[in-house]
């Protein structure tokens, strides 16, 4: 049907985009999972006191905004705390 073609070299090979580029100095995506996973727990747990609040104040619409905004926080917390501890191993 088809012929895939590969037009890169390894040699050409680049990292991912906010990942070390330095030769010697190595990420794992383990430390990103773990991380995220950490802080979407605490959102899980925070969760019913977050929506206990919102829920007197904008009604129904209180369970998809505080579910919405606490992944979007607990993502974004955990990209913050990757870029200081890449920070403190001197990757970035």
């Amino acid at each position: 049907m088809g012929y895939i073609q590969f037009k890169h070299h390894m040699s050409e090979v680049r990292p991912l985009p906010n990942r070390a580029e330095n030769p010697g100095k190595r990420t794992s995506p383990w430390l990103d999972r773990f991380v995220l996973i950490g802080f979407l727990i605490i959102a899980y747990e925070v969760s019913d006191e977050v929506l206990n609040f919102l829920e007197p104040e904008i009604g129904v619409i209180a369970i998809p905004i505080s579910l919405i905004g606490l992944f979007l926080v607990a993502v974004l917390m955990a990209e913050q705390i990757l870029i200081l501890i890449e920070k403190t191993r001197g990757i970035r």
